[in-house]
């Protein structure tokens, strides 16, 4: 049996006889648990429900001495009895252990042992003192001579001088301390042997009180002398007798006993997690301990959330006492029964940490042997294969130079084809350009650039043809109730803006269009024409040519103008022909440029060079 066991088991029960009445609190040191003052509230709330004790209410952000100062802090039992609290902090010494491991909780937990220390002391906090001092009427609720209450703190005594750290803050500390000490051997024999012989002879029985010890051997101490740890002894007994109820014998004979402690323990532990999953004992040995070894606990959930962990699983553990489950602050949590187990658990967990690292360094260094004769076998096959590699690589000099002579070969066949056929158009265009069928003459240029983009005199002819003709051009209708005056793009080609005589401006909405900009020359001609060259010399008409021209207008609606290009020409020409620009390299107006020539007697040729131009219709004078 541990200490909680004894507090338990042993000293709570006769404590409830005087009229005291046990608050067991365990603190959770989980990032995800309520703060430490809500887990003592939590508990005491929890434990006067079960026993239907009447306690005082619980008022939020109190102090701990606060709430058992108040002068109606009193405790009755269903007998109308005032009960004495006692808080008892199991297991406190997790206080330096696992609340040093969290550093988010430090402050917190320093700020709950500050509180801790005002109620031990029975000395009231500075900050309740501060706020008397401002409402003095509230004083009248506190009683401070009286203190109804005790304190228990149980620890392991590996961890009293961190205890005696706090005596500047608990002087008390110090006083009423008891010590669960260690049985001695006599003790312990007594123990063991209450079955007077039934289970086991007499020497047997002391043969395990020494095992427990570990004082086996000839040079043998008196029983009065050993050191003998409880939990150990009833654990050992335990095994044993669970040994030889295995083996259908009716005592322990001194064979079972020849193992030593350690030898049990682990044979207990192994034993416990045989028919149970790998991931099991991973849980046990990586959650319940911590890295150091000390003992820890998990959250009942978090463990059912692990692969391999199941309910049933854990419940075998808990029956066979290598487990203990309970509840804290309403939440169920798994740990070691008993810190007597730590030392072959982290034992088995580093076994298997340096089994892991052992196979990992076996398994790396086959991968090296095998990428070592992997290498081996590449450098041998490399070796073969030089040879006939130098042979294939003179082979494939030869045949690259040969398929690089082929491929020019065919590269200017085929461009010589291409050209061959563009010249033909070509010529078309000349005869068709001299009986002035020019819009014949229009799409052999057009099929003429696109089989031989590089030659110039189909280009050359082609823009001559475009510029130096007059062409109705069709324009899609945008209707005012007047003339329009004028009509613009915008900047993207995709909205077009006409102004009327009628004071009036419209905005249209024109659909955008991706066209070949690489045969955009060869395009507009086609489209002026109306008319293109389809396979084996075939013409088609095409469909909508207002369509085809204000899809030309917004493709080349961005072009600048002034460079010798395709778009900048292209644009030039689909602009109104009585606003434009003389020629796509001039910045001339056609209509600064005729009134120029107006001017020194050259309006006959502008009549015939601009045929319809607003500035060359006759006047009323000139009618005359």
């Amino acid at each position: 049996m541990g200490k909680s066991s004894l507090l338990q088991a042993g000293l709570f029960p006769k404590l409830r006889q005087d009229n005291i009445l046990p608050i067991t609190i365990r603190l959770d040191f989980n990032e995800g648990s309520t703060s430490f003052n809500e887990q003592l509230f939590a508990a005491i709330a929890q434990q006067v429900q079960e026993n239907s004790i009447e306690s005082p209410p619980h008022i939020a952000n109190e102090t701990l001495w606060e709430y058992f100062h108040r002068k109606d802090a009193e405790f009755w039992d269903k007998r109308n009895r005032i009960l004495f609290p006692l808080l008892c902090f199991d297991q406190f010494e997790e206080i330096f252990t696992l609340g040093r491991e969290n550093q988010k909780r430090i402050v917190e937990l320093n700020e709950f042992i500050n509180e801790l220390a005002d109620l031990v002391e029975g000395r009231c906090p500075e900050k309740v003192k501060t706020r008397l001092e401002i409402c003095p009427d509230e004083a009248k609720n506190f009683n401070f001579s009286r203190h109804p209450y005790k304190l228990i703190f149980s620890l392991r005594e590996d961890y009293l001088a961190d205890l005696e750290g706090l005596r500047r803050l608990i002087p008390s500390v110090i006083h009423n301390r008891f010590r669960l000490a260690h049985m001695n051997g006599q003790q312990a024999l007594a123990v063991v042997n209450q079955t007077k012989g039934r289970l086991m002879a007499s020497s047997v029985a002391q043969t395990i009180v020494r095992l427990v010890s570990g004082k086996q051997g000839e040079q043998q101490q008196e029983l009065s002398a050993l050191r003998i740890e409880p939990a150990l002894l009833s654990l050992i007994c335990r095994e044993l007798n669970e040994q030889r109820i295995k083996d259908k014998a009716s005592q322990i004979d001194a064979l079972l006993v020849a193992s030593n402690r350690e030898q049990i323990l682990e044979n207990f532990y192994q034993r416990s997690l045989d028919e149970h999953s790998p991931e099991l004992r991973w849980f046990i040995e990586d959650k319940l301990i911590t890295v150091s070894g000390f003992r820890n606990s998990e959250a009942y959930d978090n463990a059912l959330g692990i692969s391999g962990v199941t309910a049933e699983a854990l419940d075998q553990l808990v029956q066979c006492r290598l487990l203990r489950l309970e509840e804290r602050d309403g939440n169920k949590r798994i740990e070691l029964i008993h810190d007597v187990l730590t030392g072959v658990v982290r034992n088995s967990r580093d076994q298997r940490m340096l089994q892991e690292e052992q196979k990992q360094v076996e398994q790396e260094r086959f991968e090296a042997q095998k990428r070592e004769q992997a290498a081996t076998e590449a450098l041998n096959k490399s070796k073969r294969n030089t040879l006939i590699l130098g042979i294939l690589t003179c082979a494939c000099i030869v045949a690259t130079a040969f398929s690089a002579w082929n491929w020019w070969h065919v590269q200017q066949a085929t461009s010589k084809a291409q050209h061959a056929l563009a010249v033909g158009d070509f010529r078309e265009a000349q005869r068709h350009y001299g009986n002035n069928d020019l819009l014949h003459a229009l799409a052999y240029l057009a099929n003429s650039v696109r089989m031989d983009q590089d030659w110039t005199s189909s280009r050359t002819l082609l823009v001559n043809l475009l510029q130096q003709r007059h062409w109705n051009l069709p324009w899609t209708a945008m209707t005012h109730k007047s003339y329009v005056r004028s009509a613009a793009f915008s900047p993207d080609g995709t909205r077009v803006v006409t102004a009327s005589y009628d004071n009036t401006a419209r905005l249209w909405d024109v659909l955008p269009v991706i066209l070949d900009t690489d045969n955009l020359l060869a395009t507009l001609a086609e489209t002026v024409a109306n008319i293109r060259f389809v396979e084996y010399g075939g013409i088609e008409k095409l469909d909508n040519r207002i369509e085809g021209l204000n899809q030309l207008r917004q493709q080349t609606a961005n072009a600048p103008l002034g460079e010798p290009t395709a778009e900048s020409f292209t644009r030039w020409f689909l602009s109104d022909p009585w606003t434009r620009t003389v020629s796509p390299l001039s910045k001339q107006t056609v209509p600064k440029y005729i009134q120029q020539q107006i001017a020194v007697g050259r309006r006959e040729q502008m009549v015939q060079q601009f045929p319809g131009h607003p500035l060359l219709r006759p006047t009323a004078a000139s009618d005359q």
